[in-house]
């Protein structure tokens, strides 16, 4: 993270979007996943 330790002041609101959707669909995949995983041996 030393490469963005200067570019703190980057990170307003135009910028969150781009990081909270690929954490939200790898979230909602690794659920289904699991989720598929305990249901299929049943």
């Amino acid at each position: 993270m030393g490469l963005f330790s200067c570019r703190i002041p980057v990170m307003t609101a135009a910028r969150i979007p781009g990081l909270i959707l690929p954490l939200f669909f790898l979230c909602a995949f690794v659920v289904g996943l699991v989720w598929y995983w305990r249901h299929r041996g049943e």
